[in-house]
């Protein structure tokens, strides 16, 4: 990966200058940055070309408003400690690129979609994933790959739908949680040949019209647990 680049290390922006809330940061190709313990780093948006690694107690918290809070092209993003994404019409965008959540990441006040995760990408969560009052969907899955080890709440707030997987691959694990709450339309969407494989909990509360549809030609195999509350 080369050399490591320190987030709070004036000498590695432009200007000499560390991002605040109103800058937006692009990590280019072939560039490591890293987010260490105990720092708390800003962004109004982020768009990342390399390779993101956040320690533990590090934190990054980009806050819009804008297009996108954090899309990822072609890169890898690994956080062990916290990331924020707020007032953006797309939270967190992965194009052919690898997230994964070890630790905390909450998205909430977002226009359209909280996770789009699409173009061959690759979304893990191991921690605790909170999309939160969003109005359209929380997740759109699309052609890609969602790995769930952890706890994923998502609360979709006069919304449509919680969790659309379109041509994807979503798999839950044992001990794992999926928590889907006030979707105005349909809680999860497994459609066009798209495979849904629950392992572990899937809670149900409050969808108004539909909690779980599954379109002809789609896999959906459940294992685990299925919780209806209405």
């Amino acid at each position: 990966m080369g050399s490591i680049l320190k987030w709070m290390d004036p000498q590695n922006w432009i200007g000499g200058i560390i991002p605040d809330s109103c800058t937006y940061v692009l990590v280019p190709i072939g560039s490591t940055v890293r987010i260490r313990d105990f720092s708390t780093a800003v962004a109004k948006k982020l768009l990342n070309m390399g390779y993101i690694y956040i320690q533990g107690w590090g934190k990054l918290h980009v806050m819009g408003p804008d297009s996108f809070g954090i899309k990822n092209v072609s890169s890898t993003f690994i956080n062990n400690g916290t990331v924020v994404i707020e007032n953006s019409f797309y939270g967190l965008v992965n194009q052919n690129s690898s997230f994964e959540n070890q630790n905390k990441l909450n998205i909430f006040g977002i226009d359209s979609i909280g996770i789009f995760n699409n173009n061959l990408s690759t979304f893990s969560n191991v921690g605790t994933t909170l999309a939160n009052i969003l109005p359209n969907k929380a997740i759109v899955n699309s052609q890609s790959t969602i790995f769930n080890y952890g706890q994923l709440i998502l609360k979709v707030k006069s919304g449509d739908i919680g969790m659309e997987n379109d041509n994807g691959q979503v798999f839950s694990f044992p001990n794992s949680i999926i928590e889907i709450k006030d979707c105005s339309y349909i809680g999860f969407l497994n459609k066009n040949n798209s495979s849904f494989y629950n392992n572990g909990y899937l809670y149900f509360q409050q969808c108004t019209n539909s909690d779980f549809q599954n379109t002809s030609g789609s896999l959906l195999s459940i294992n685990g647990i299925i919780d209806i509350t209405k």
